[in-house]
């Protein structure tokens, strides 16, 4: 009797620890908790086509469209990208579309929908509105580094119009032009360009109305036949860096305002030369040889001292008032190749 006794209560402690056992889990408890641990531990991340993958370490993964929710990354399909790429790195835009993007209803995530326009000036591939700076080529942007654009030879211009080129300018030395141009001024001058070898060159000279430089100082508005471009590296016939021009297209000029050059046009002033301008860049239309008709000693001209950095003085350094530029000197031009 003893003996069942202790059998018994033996049975009862077997089955009193399979009914309690704070430290181990349910089956149910098991499953539920497992999936959320596995659900923890992977990362998904989304690459620029929206093909997910897990992180090292996870235990499980599922492709975009499976089960689980993996946060709201995976359910856009969504990636920044990194502007080191050239691609844009904005909050407000992606690099995949929201879904819908292309149906011409702006939805919820869409800053734009043109439909099959998209693309264009108004809205990017992207449903996005097109900006400088955001890595997605929009018209009429020519080009578009993101973060990268600057004024480096070969990226984008700042404002995404070109990508910025290298040109040369020099002189034309021993080919040079008294104030006598004949009719037509500006073919004069770019013919001394040419006839120094220099082919595909064009004198930096302005008479007012077929080649102008600005209509206001320093702003390079209203150009004309003008020789210079905007977001350009002009450099020496050396090949040192004279000047990058900005949108006004012009030498010596930031934002608006005069800044001397990088380095001058010429290293010593071996003489002065025609530029038909006076230093804010506006053409000389009074002390300009008569309109450029005559070589008269008595008639007199603005000239530019290439050795010097201030648009003052390279473009109009010798003036009339300072000491008379004599319209029977022959001098030479500034040529800029295009």
């Amino acid at each position: 009797m003893f003996y069942r006794s202790l059998v018994v209560m033996a049975l009862f402690a077997v089955s009193a620890s399979g009914c309690f056992a704070p430290n181990e889990l349910s089956d149910d408890d098991e499953e539920t908790t497992g999936e959320s641990s596995t659900e923890a531990s992977t990362t998904t991340v989304a690459d620029a086509s929206g093909t997910t993958s897990t992180a090292a370490g996870s235990t499980s993964s599922q492709d975009s469209t499976g089960g689980g929710d993996a946060g709201s990354e995976e359910e856009s399909g969504v990636v920044t990208l990194s502007s080191s790429s050239g691609q844009r790195d904005d909050s407000e835009t992606t690099a995949t579309p929201p879904p819908g993007c292309g149906d011409g209803t702006v939805d919820e995530g869409e800053e734009c929908d043109e439909g099959d326009a998209n693309g264009g000036s108004d809205c990017t591939e992207v449903c996005s509105l097109p900006f400088c700076g955001d890595g997605i080529v929009s018209e009429p942007e020519m080009c578009d580094d993101a973060d990268d654009n600057g004024t480096d030879l070969g990226v984008c211009a700042p404002d995404c119009s070109k990508v910025v080129d290298a040109k040369t300018i020099t002189l034309s030395y021993n080919y040079g032009t008294n104030g006598d141009m004949g009719a037509d001024a500006i073919a004069h001058v770019d013919a001394r360009c040419e006839s120094a070898g220099l082919g595909g060159y064009k004198a930096m000279f302005a008479n007012g109305t077929s080649r102008r430089a600005t209509v206001t100082p320093y702003v390079g508005d209203g150009q004309m036949d003008w020789v210079l471009t905007p977001w350009t590296r002009y450099l020496r016939d050396d090949g040192e860096l004279i000047w990058v021009t900005d949108e006004s297209a012009l030498l010596g000029v930031r934002d608006g305002n005069p800044e001397p050059l990088l380095q001058p046009i010429a290293t010593q002033l071996v003489t002065t030369v025609y530029t038909g301008l006076r230093g804010n860049w506006l053409a000389e239309l009074n002390d300009d040889c008569v309109n450029w008709s005559t070589n008269s000693s008595g008639a007199s001209h603005y000239a530019g001292q290439p050795d010097e950095l201030t648009s003052a003085l390279f473009l109009a350094g010798t003036t009339p008032a300072i000491s008379p530029g004599n319209c029977g000197s022959t001098t030479p031009v500034y040529c800029v190749q295009q």
